[in-house]
């Protein structure tokens, strides 16, 4: 599920986990700010922050199945998106194995 919340006048921010609705704020021109994974029933799951103007227009539009798009050009953005994610998400897992083993060794175990 998407939020929407106010940075300014005229920027927006929505985050989600929807790699769709991710896709379809990269089309409007809407940028990425964060990338953040958490693991959610013992998988990681990866929620996109982005900001730009008439963010919640965009998404509105998007819920309510108005959402108008170059399929072409959607399926790149996909591809984009899922692109950041398996990054995002190899990033997490060598930062879990390194904090795995800086605290194996604080423990005085075998590294």
């Amino acid at each position: 599920m998407a939020s929407l919340s106010f940075i300014g006048e005229d920027m927006e921010t929505v985050t989600t986990s929807d790699f769709y609705e991710a896709s379809y704020y990269i089309l409007n021109e809407c940028s990425i700010e964060t990338i953040q994974c958490t693991k959610v029933n013992g998988k990681v799951s990866c929620h996109f922050t982005f900001e730009g103007e008439n963010l919640g227009p965009l998404q509105v539009a998007y819920f309510r199945g108005n959402a108008e798009v170059n399929l072409l050009q959607f399926r790149r953005a996909y591809g984009q998106i899922n692109s950041y994610a398996y990054e995002a998400k190899k990033k997490q897992r060598k930062e879990e194995r390194l904090q795995e083993l800086e605290s194996q060794a604080a423990a005085g175990g075998n590294v």
